[in-house]
């Protein structure tokens, strides 16, 4: 088996001053899961943000990463997962203002 990139995105609807993200993943069995986490200004051209990487089991708190990025759209890049092919995303919560 190989493992297929999963992606999920968001259009907040305007340029956003972010200035945090939490990535919540499915908790259970120790499992472990490795993300990038993306912003971009038109939907077209991406930059990372943040992201997960290593073998530690996912807590039920999830990921917090703060930034100092501009971005209209977020999304998450699943990459592994300890357990299985799949990438199990429970919420992503997105912080910041709207860009005046």
């Amino acid at each position: 088996m190989t493992w297929d990139t999963t992606w999920w995105q968001v259009d907040l609807g305007t340029v956003n001053d972010i200035s945090r993200v939490n990535v919540r993943t499915y908790v259970g069995g120790g499992r472990s899961y490795e993300y990038r986490l993306e912003g971009s200004l038109d939907g077209t051209t991406w930059y990372t943000l943040g992201g997960r990487r290593g073998t530690r089991a996912v807590t039920d708190a999830g990921d917090t990463m703060t930034t100092e990025a501009k971005a209209r759209y977020v999304r998450v890049v699943g990459t592994h997962n300890s357990a299985n092919l799949s990438f199990h995303l429970t919420e992503v919560s997105v912080y910041g203002t709207p860009e005046q």
